[in-house]
């Protein structure tokens, strides 16, 4: 069943790719479409059992050490732009949970917990960095401060969550 998931996923890749699109793109809806309902419970986790090992214990180091390689902490000039980025990640993505908790009915203690939570998201900021410098769409100036902020949410968010775990009932 593996091996299945794994073709479907690498053929929707390439569908992607071929339309223009970053092949990750392809992957990830790939396996959106693959659920629990359509290939059963067994399976499902088994799948995402595996996956999950061979990307925290092979791929995604090897992600994060060329990240590492290609950041470049002497290209940043503009302090001011990577204090803004960092500002403005933080709170977009505590206000944009609040306001999913909120309009979800939760209130506003956990909702601002939720955001909390979302700003730990830094993979997919590390994901779209790296997609858009390969791509030339941005310098290594901009590459550097995606990646510290990317790094820098991910870091911090545990010690806000716990704060904002606090204050919950």
């Amino acid at each position: 069943m593996f091996a299945l998931f794994l073709i479907f996923v690498l053929l929707f890749s390439t569908f992607t790719e071929s339309l223009g699109l970053h092949f990750i793109v392809g992957a990830f809806f790939a396996s959106m479409l693959v659920d629990e309902t359509l290939i059963g419970k067994n399976n499902h986790q088994t799948i995402v059992k595996t996956t999950s090992t061979m990307s925290m214990g092979f791929l995604a180091p090897i992600f994060f050490a060329g990240i590492g390689l290609e950041l470049s902490l002497s290209s940043i000039q503009q302090i001011g732009l990577l204090v803004a980025v960092i500002s403005v990640s933080f709170l977009s993505k505590i206000a944009g949970g609040f306001i999913g908790g909120i309009l979800a009915g939760y209130p506003a203690r956990y909702s601002y917990t939720i955001g909390v939570g979302l700003n730990a998201r830094g993979i997919m900021e590390l994901v779209v960095a790296n997609i858009a410098y390969k791509s030339g769409l941005i310098d290594i100036e901009i590459f550097s401060i995606l990646v510290i902020m990317g790094v820098f949410t991910t870091i911090t968010t545990p010690f806000i969550l716990k704060k904002a775990f606090g204050k919950s009932p």
